[in-house]
């Protein structure tokens, strides 16, 4: 009955060893896909950052979803942030962030983050699409713009020097003869 006993022991330690191996390796999965959905997570966000005020930045970013036919489904102001959600041609979702980050430089004044996600994973063509839009409406501030009302005055016409330089001198003036006084003779070497 004893021997009986043991090797039942034994089966169940077994038995349960394989068990605990099996649920291990299940966790481990389990986690291993959830590192790689969290890596696609995260690379799918596509951003760059403006030199614009967030007013600024909202505008430009409505103006091009309109300008690139995107319906605006979803817009969520907020201080110091906003949020787009729209949907691509084929049905994926499109997520806009827009957030005020300090400046590395502080003589540039604000800095707006712009990130575009499409769909879970993202998609880097129509994310870099529409920040390329996006900044066409948003001028950095060295870049001067004209203004309408002001007067364009012409810059003045270009002035002839004061003082010309003589021309050159061409091959025929240079075979000029000289005086024989200038002359000297030299001795010839015998060959």
């Amino acid at each position: 009955m004893g021997k009986i006993v043991r090797k039942l022991g034994w089966c169940i330690l077994s038995f349960s060893l394989v068990m605990q191996t099996g649920c291990l390796l299940a966790v481990a999965g389990a986690a291993a896909g959830a590192g790689a959905a969290g890596y696609l997570y995260l690379n799918g966000l596509l951003y760059r950052d403006y030199h614009a005020n967030l007013g600024d930045a909202v505008a430009a970013v409505r103006t091009s979803l309109v300008e690139l036919q995107f319906p605006l489904l979803k817009e969520k102001n907020e201080t110091g942030s906003a949020y787009f959600q729209s949907q691509t041609g084929d049905g994926q979702t499109v997520r806009i962030y827009l957030e005020m980050v300090p400046s590395p430089i502080p003589s540039e004044g604000a800095v707006t983050r712009i990130g575009v996600r499409v769909g879970f994973s993202g998609d880097e063509l129509v994310s870099s699409r529409i920040l390329d839009q996006v900044g066409k409406h948003l001028v950095r501030p060295n870049v001067a713009i004209p203004s309408v009302n002001q007067p364009v005055t012409p810059l003045p016409a270009a002035s002839t020097p004061k003082t010309q330089t003589e021309p050159p001198l061409l091959a025929t003036d240079r075979l000029t003869p000289v005086p024989a006084e200038r002359l000297t003779p030299v001795a010839s070497t015998p060959k």
